[in-house]
């Protein structure tokens, strides 16, 4: 019985927000329209050419405050020149520009939120430039993102989340920002060097070693192709190096007991290794893909 009237809840629930979500399309570009919060965000259409984003737009005298690039927006719209988005725009969600054709974007102060694989495999973009509130860069955001060379990262940024910046081959000097308190593995694992903001009271990049340390535990949590493990290191954490073909040789140091799962699976470059006798546990798939 409780179940069931749970369900119908639930049914009522979707039907108030269905009656509240309309499709409406503004100068070319879909929207679904809150009627209730008299807001808008963008979905998925057969996008080409140069795109604006407006901060708001208009229904017949009603106002529509376009607050986020919905879901799968742009997705695979190898067409697009260029998108300009509006300074409301607070969340670009998952999958929003993956596979896009775009050389370049401009991330408005208004954005918060960065989602899943958010612009996965946007193989020709060469900038970014983010806006000075972004919070969070989730996992996979700017994964296969191959030609990337550079990126300024806010000091407004809390989370980057896991291989958020996997397969930018070409990204170098990625300095971690004195705000930032959570790093997924494997988030930098194929780039050319990082370093952490001297600031920043949870990491570290101690003697140049390219890689991002936890500063009380001396884990090493995110690695890429030319990092030098230091001799202070206890662990490596899970997916640190994961992905890093670039890694030739690996020298463990002997105050290192832990090496993560998945820490440097598909490291298939990986022609050397040395592990110390002090590691006593090795996580599964560790090195998995070391062909």
């Amino acid at each position: 019985m409780k179940k069931t009237k749970l369900l119908l809840l639930f049914a009522m629930l979707m039907s108030i927000v269905k009656l509240n979500a309309v499709t409406y399309t503004y100068n070319g570009i879909k929207y679904d329209l809150n009627e209730s919060k008299y807001t808008a965000s963008v979905i998925s259409n057969s996008y080409s050419g140069d795109i604006i984003i407006p901060s708001t737009i208009m229904k017949s005298s009603t106002s529509y405050t376009v607050n986020s690039i919905g879901r799968d927006a742009f997705k695979n719209c190898s067409n697009l020149n260029s998108v300009t988005i509006g300074n409301n725009v607070t969340m670009i969600e998952d999958f929003a520009f993956q596979g896009c054709n775009l050389s370049s974007i401009v991330i408005p102060n208004s954005v918060t939120t960065i989602g899943y694989n958010a612009f996965r495999s946007c193989t020709s973009l060469t900038t970014i430039t983010f806006g000075n509130s972004l919070v969070t860069i989730d996992e996979g955001a700017f994964l296969g993102c191959r030609e990337l060379t550079s990126v300024s990262l806010p000091n407004s940024l809390n989370t980057i989340g896991r291989w958020a910046f996997y397969g930018c081959n070409n990204l170098t000097n990625v300095n971690i920002p004195r705000n930032v308190i959570s790093i997924g593995g494997g988030a930098f694992s194929r780039c050319l060097s990082i370093t952490v903001d001297s600031n920043n009271k949870k990491y570290d990049s101690r003697n140049n070693c390219n890689a991002v340390v936890e500063t009380a535990s001396n884990a090493l949590i995110a690695g890429c192709q030319n990092t030098i493990i230091s001799n202070d290191i206890t662990s490596i954490g899970n997916y640190a190096f994961d992905g890093c073909i670039g890694l030739n040789s690996i020298i463990i140091p002997s105050n290192v007991t832990t090496i993560g799962t998945n820490a440097f699976e598909g490291c298939n470059g990986i022609t050397s290794l040395t592990i110390p006798g002090t590691v006593n546990s090795i996580g599964m798939y560790a090195f998995s893909g070391c062909i």
